[in-house]
């Protein structure tokens, strides 16, 4: 699916930027949302102290996303009509907290797991975590998503890379630690509220391999 990240390139710093690691840097609201045909143009408040450039990759609720523009105090994207469709970008406005990653540089440290931000799917979340009780977050799947997604496995959900607790046909249950609760988006989550998930690229490799 494409996902309106940008090909790649070097970057004007010289140095080369890959996939992301499913740890958010950062929390940031949206400003302004509104459509540009059948295009929707976002801009998100930029976080103190980023530099952000104009074809720059970014991570947007684990969407990879191309920054168009950037000014003092926000940045610009803009999802085309197949992105808005099928991830969570459909329904940001004004106010919307989004979970915001930069690229991992190569010889950098990976602290996550790869992540490409090229969402599977757009899910709804069935049950969510209670703060005085087990943390777990639990999000209905597709089937042909489920059987990608294994008992301590990798899965990204709006961008978070978490570990797989459990995994039926239809429901993923993932453990949040309080400093991911505090620190994304994934603790203010609601019943039937929607998350972009990506499963591991691993296991999706090895399925098309098996498969072929």
């Amino acid at each position: 699916m494409w996902s309106g990240c940008a090909p790649w390139r070097r970057p004007r710093h010289g140095k080369d930027s890959i996939m992301f690691t499913g740890i958010i840097e950062a929390q940031s609201k949206v400003l302004m949302s509104e459509k540009r045909g059948n295009n929707r143009a976002v801009h998100i408040a930029k976080p103190a102290g980023w530099t952000l450039e104009p074809g720059q990759s970014i991570s947007i609720d684990g969407i990879c996303s191309t920054v168009e523009a950037a000014g003092g105090s926000f940045f610009e994207v803009e999802f085309m009509h197949e992105t808005l469709k099928k991830t969570t970008a459909g329904f940001f406005k004004k106010g919307t907290t989004v979970n915001l990653e930069r690229p991992l540089k190569v010889g950098g440290r990976l602290d996550g797991h790869f992540v490409l931000g090229h969402v599977d799917a757009r899910c709804p979340v069935s049950k969510v975590p209670l703060r005085t009780a087990a943390k777990e977050l639990a999000v209905r799947v597709p089937a042909e998503l489920s059987r990608l997604i294994v008992p301590r496995g990798s899965v990204t959900f709006n961008g978070v890379a978490l570990t797989v607790v459990k995994c039926d046909r239809s429901v993923c249950t993932v453990a949040l630690i309080p400093y991911t609760l505090s620190k994304t988006n994934l603790g203010t989550l609601r019943p039937d509220d929607m998350v972009n998930v990506e499963v591991d690229v691993i296991a999706r490799y090895v399925a098309a391999r098996r498969r072929s």
